[in-house]
């Protein structure tokens, strides 16, 4: 499970800009309309929930269920996999990430803008090192583009009720 949010600078950027509204100190020239602030934390809201409800896919579904479910759907079996990989991976990139930081930390890195930079081009350049080795895997196991038939799975009045509730939540999500 990943341990971090991006939900954490947004809302501490949030908060930062409700403090100097409050104290009434902006710097020169920047001009900060009332209505601007309950709609950015809005689309804060918005994007937690979203961030939530995709850690709670993460966390409770195994990839190779997502494969199943998208495969029962009709989609192709390419998109399927690819999507079935790139939630596995997920957690992959984020334990690269935490052991790209120490790495920085380890030769005096401090943290800021140039932190960040300094962390995303080496996970850049090992996620892409390892879609490569991940392809290559693949194309050694004779992947041809098909998978097989999803199994048949029936679907119960219980099961309904969770879909419609996840919907739900997915709607309100994108409402608010």
């Amino acid at each position: 499970m990943v341990s971090s949010s991006p939900a954490v600078p947004l809302g501490v950027t949030l908060f930062s800009a409700l403090a100097l509204l409050k104290a009434r100190k902006f710097p020169a020239g920047l001009p900060v309309a009332l209505l601007s602030l309950p709609m950015g934390f809005g689309y804060f809201l918005r994007v937690l929930a979203l961030l939530l409800l995709g850690e709670l896919l993460i966390s409770t579904t195994g990839s190779w269920d997502v494969v199943l479910a998208l495969r029962r759907l009709r989609l192709p079996s390419d998109f399927a996999l690819a999507a079935g990989i790139a939630l596995s991976q997920i957690e992959a990139l984020a334990r690269f990430s935490s052991e790209i930081q120490d790495a920085q930390k380890a030769r005096g890195m401090k943290g800021g803008l140039g932190a960040a930079k300094a962390v995303a081009v080496p996970l850049l350049v090992r996620s892409v090192l390892f879609a490569m080795d991940m392809g290559d895997s693949i194309e050694a196991r004779g992947y041809s583009g098909v998978l097989g038939a999803p199994y048949e799975y029936r679907i119960g009045p219980g099961e309904v009720l969770m879909i419609g509730a996840s919907f739900a939540l997915l709607a309100l999500s994108l409402i608010i």
